[in-house]
């Protein structure tokens, strides 16, 4: 079983997302990563705030003050608004099922939610130009490449800690659950042992700070009038009362034994980056990962078929290849 149905299949460098994909499932990672499958119509609401809010506090650390730097967050909102008149289909749905009109406030909402996330972010964070809690910024949103086969990625940013002489990658991190056991699975995670690989030209990494703010319960509604400053003094108030819960930061550095559990794990994902596309060597995981967070896998249909059958299966995915993009967290 080949891939000659597939029309192009690229050797892609090593990133995190595509490490947590291979673990998650090897056929996953075929499909996503090595054949640039994207479901049509597919839309992640916890993606668009973590790449809205991500661009934000970016313009922050670069100097921008936050009006500007929500306002060139507002043009990505509307440019996103308007590449939906381009996909609406002839009954006048998008390919997900939704009205243009469903998406469009989903999009205003997410919109919404990053930016005053992002203004409780630099006020608890203290992030501004050039800083954030104390550490001086070197740079940020840095797109680092160690080798054609051997990582890529984007770091938020890397600071140097002028007291102790250290330089660390500092991640922004959003997250929908508890923090506590969030941070309990950082230290193995794929960023974690990619990151510092990537910011070796930045000199001797000390590790990673974390800096962990949590998605908002609460949405934009009739209590705010609608209005988005109403709504960012609401969400600012709630990170205040729930601080504790909703704030977390942690510093992890890197030690020897990570270092050893993490190689073969790099190891299996650049030679997966690299093998011929035989679905052979790509086997579903199945069980679990084929269904998570109650949501079948997307690239279902083409496990359960023989190949045969993928050129009007095919029919439902769009092209897109992850080096093509930003990492998004």
């Amino acid at each position: 079983m080949d891939l000659r149905a597939i029309t192009e299949i690229r050797e892609i460098a090593l990133r995190s997302t595509g490490m947590s994909d291979y673990e998650r499932c090897p056929r996953y990672f075929l499909f996503r990563h090595r054949a640039g499958l994207v479901p049509r119509g597919s839309t992640s609401p916890a993606l668009q705030r973590g790449d809205m809010f991500h661009r934000i506090v970016a313009d922050l650390l670069r100097g921008k003050l936050a009006p500007a730097a929500e306002s060139a967050a507002l043009l990505v909102m509307n440019s996103a608004v308007a590449d939906l008149v381009t996909q609406v289909g002839p009954a006048g749905y998008l390919p997900n099922g939704q009205t243009p009109e469903e998406a469009t406030k989903a999009i205003e909402a997410n919109t919404r939610v990053a930016i005053a996330m992002s203004r409780a972010y630099a006020r608890f964070f203290e992030a501004g130009p050039s800083t954030i809690s104390g550490l001086r910024v070197l740079d940020n949103a840095i797109e680092v490449s160690v080798s054609s086969d051997d990582g890529a990625g984007t770091l938020d940013a890397v600071a140097v800690d002028d007291a102790h002489g250290e330089t660390w990658v500092v991640d922004h991190k959003t997250c929908g659950w508890d923090l506590t056991q969030y941070v309990r699975t950082l230290p193995l995670s794929a960023q974690s042992l990619l990151y510092p690989l990537l910011a070796r030209r930045m000199g001797k990494i000390a590790g990673i700070c974390y800096n962990i703010i949590k998605t908002p319960t609460i949405r934009c509604c009739k209590t705010d009038g609608f209005d988005l400053t109403r709504y960012a003094e609401r969400v600012e108030h709630w990170y205040k009362e729930n601080e504790n819960e909703t704030m977390l930061r942690t510093f992890i550095r890197p030690s020897r034994e990570l270092v050893i559990l993490s190689q073969p794990r790099l190891d299996n994902v650049e030679r997966a980056c690299i093998l011929l596309p035989v679905l052979s060597n790509f086997p579903a995981t199945g069980g679990s990962a084929c269904q998570s967070y109650n949501t079948l896998c997307p690239y279902m249909g083409l496990c359960t078929r023989d190949t045969a059958g993928w050129p009007e299966e095919l029919n439902r995915y769009d092209r897109a290849w992850r080096d093509e993009e930003p990492d998004s967290d």
